[in-house]
């Protein structure tokens, strides 16, 4: 018997990918179906055949472009499809689409196989098209009914849909490598280092953190600030650069781009001293409902997380009340950093509340517990 894993994503790091991980290290043979997040000519679902934690086989399935919802329904006839063909074969399913998630019960209908709807962020309105957000809602509602069992990575699923039912859903939050991370102790880091891990835009204040590190670079000629992540547009990292050359901090500025493995950026973010999550969240957007997944990460490694007073109660609530970071304006980020390096004592302490905060995220725990409590499991 196997595990199927099914996720939208484009290579990024996420529960999907995490979970892959965790199923090749334990041997067991599982089927990994990746669709694109992009809709876009030459997007492709790629599917993926693990046996004895090893890939044996590799194809990819091209998704030819077209509307969205178009491309969501391409995309889910290719798991119907994949998974009735090894029906049968397949255990448990774990989908972060409810429409996957349909599509899996439906081609396992009477297999006796576990559904799994990892239903990984909440918005109230998923799309701007009225129609296609309505079609999203019934297939929402139907996969909680079809699903075996629904992990949330957001607080309070049970307030937020109503039609949630209690018995079926867990909250599981986010996750990280805890017990994978090789930690620096405090005199082997850079305590004065800034890194941001994600996608990068306009909504990262990275030009307010460049315009930060100008003024504290005179007290602290050690500032530095790596940026994992790059942008869709070349142009706005090009106005980044720029903006770093004029406040003559560009060589304190390390531009990773986009790292794929957690293991390689955590090894640079275990070295540092201060993450930022510098969003401006509101009701509409997902992140509002739950706590990014970067704060985990950065928390892992041992790093406070600076985050804006409007980055939403999830966010704000879970740092202030573990204190594991510092909760600021964005008028007040500079005064934020400066206080955390003025206070050496109140820095380790927080980065302290961080690690202790962590350690009870580990996706390796995570999906030990998670996978061994489905219903008929033993």
């Amino acid at each position: 018997m196997m595990k199927f894993v099914c996720t939208y994503s484009n290579g990024n790091v996420g529960v999907g990918q995490e979970l892959v991980r965790y199923l090749s290290e334990k041997g067991e043979p599982f089927v990994y179906l990746e669709h694109p997040m992009e809709i876009k000519p030459g997007a492709v679902s790629r599917v993926e055949e693990y046996s004895a934690g090893r890939l044996v086989t590799s194809r990819s399935i091209g998704i030819p472009a077209s509307s969205a919802i178009g491309h969501y329904l391409k995309c889910t006839f290719r798991t119907f499809d994949e998974v009735k063909r090894r029906k049968g074969s397949v255990d448990v399913f774990v989908g972060h689409s409810n429409i996957d998630c349909i599509a899996a019960a439906l081609a396992c209908r009477g297999s006796g196989a576990k559904i799994v709807y990892c239903s990984i962020d909440y918005m109230p309105r998923r799309f701007p098209n009225a129609l296609m957000n309505a079609v999203y809602r019934v297939a929402d509602r139907l996969a909680y009914k079809m699903a075996t069992v629904v992990w949330h990575s957001y607080p309070g699923a049970g307030k937020l849909k109503r039609y949630a039912p209690p018995a079926k859903c867990v909250e599981t939050l986010h996750g990280n490598n805890y017990h994978r991370i090789r930690r620096r102790e405090w005199s082997g880091r850079n305590p004065h280092g800034l890194v941001y891990l994600g996608g990068v835009g306009p909504a990262a204040h990275i030009e307010n953190v460049l315009s930060a590190m100008k003024n504290l670079s005179v007290r602290y000629p050690d500032i530095s600030l790596d940026v994992i992540g790059t942008s869709a547009d070349s142009g706005y990292m090009d106005r980044l650069s720029r903006i770093a050359a004029e406040c003559a901090v560009a060589d304190r500025v390390k531009w990773h781009g986009r790292i794929e493995k957690a293991d390689d950026f955590e090894e640079i973010m275990a070295r540092l001293g201060v993450g930022l999550c510098l969003y401006e969240m509101n009701p509409s957007m997902p992140s509002w409902y739950q706590l990014p997944g970067k704060v985990f990460a950065y928390a892992a490694c041992g790093l406070p997380a600076i985050a804006l007073d409007v980055s939403g109660p999830v966010a704000t609530g879970e740092i202030k009340r573990n204190g594991i970071g510092i909760v600021t304006t964005l008028a007040g980020l500079e005064e934020s950093i400066a206080g955390l390096f003025a206070d050496t004592v109140r820095h380790r302490e927080i980065a302290g509340n961080a690690v202790k905060w962590a350690a009870q995220y580990d996706w390796k725990d995570k999906f030990d517990k998670q996978l061994g409590d489905l219903p008929g499991k033993t």
